[in-house]
């Protein structure tokens, strides 16, 4: 089947889902009435709650899977009547390792391959968790997507952890893409997105540097482009980029450690 049956509904699975990101994905799908929305946050009431004669409903819910190997009794639990699934993976731990001295500093790194521990099991373990057990249990039109950053490219120091995970992500993404023809994995790599929680992150981006929240993604803009390439793609693996342009920006001198790092202490402390 290559085209959603007008009778069948499409189901968008969203980790994260009151996120930034999350929540605008949320409110793009929500009111689309061939749309079921299943929501993971570890806020709500557990998916089992739902359950009826051991299915999930067709209907929109915001559910917790428990620990994050609890993607197999989600699945397990879907009533696939459906035309399609778009899963999004809009969770992760985005981590600046780098201390008021500027130097580097990897933490939580138990088995020493220069990767927080908590990075790899948000961004590549749940991810392959989430998508292997989409597979085993939905053999239909299935599209998986992940956010990466516009500076994955450039392999900042200060960013270690995460774009060596997200490589990894892209190299498993394509092999599984290779492997199923109904499968469809897309990147999107962003710049930074307008909302509380970066700023929290990051206190002194717009008082310590030249930052301006003009030239910031607004996550609706970003979710509204999100939803139109996802319509659109075919199986296969893609990346897509989005960002806005400020002018005079350079991209290659900005990402440059001897640039980047020294900023990225100003955003900080």
């Amino acid at each position: 089947m290559h085209n959603m049956e007008k009778n069948k509904k499409k189901i968008v699975i969203i980790s994260g889902i009151t996120g930034a990101i999350g929540s605008a994905l949320f409110a793009e799908y929500g009111q689309d009435q061939n749309t079921v929305i299943y929501g993971i946050s570890r806020k709500a009431l557990p998916f089992e709650s739902f359950l009826k004669e051991g299915k999930l409903p067709l209907k929109t819910l915001i559910c917790s899977i428990g620990s994050l190997n609890d993607y197999s009794e989600l699945f397990k639990h879907i009533n696939y009547d459906i035309g399609e699934i778009i899963y999004v993976h809009s969770l992760g731990l985005y981590p600046f390792e780098v201390n008021r001295e500027g130097a580097i500093t990897i933490e939580n790194d138990s088995d020493k391959d220069g990767v927080n521990d908590d990075v790899t099991k948000l961004t590549f373990n749940a991810f392959v968790s989430a998508t292997q057990n989409l597979q085993k249990y939905w053999k239909g039109i299935s599209k998986c997507i992940l956010f990466g950053g516009i500076a994955d490219k450039y392999r900042p120091s200060v960013h270690q952890s995460w774009w060596k995970t997200i490589e990894r992500v892209k190299e498993y993404m394509k092999i599984e893409t290779r492997n199923n023809p109904n499968l469809s994995m897309s990147v999107f790599n962003i710049s930074s997105v307008l909302c509380p929680h970066e700023v929290i992150t990051r206190p002194f981006v717009f008082t310590d540097t030249d930052a301006e929240q003009a030239y910031w993604l607004h996550p609706y803009d970003l979710t509204r482009f999100v939803a139109r390439e996802t319509e659109k793609v075919k199986p296969g693996f893609r990346e897509f980029e989005r960002y806005n342009i400020k002018p005079g920006f350079s991209s290659d001198t900005y990402y440059e450690d001897q640039h980047f790092t020294p900023r990225k202490v100003k955003e900080l402390y």
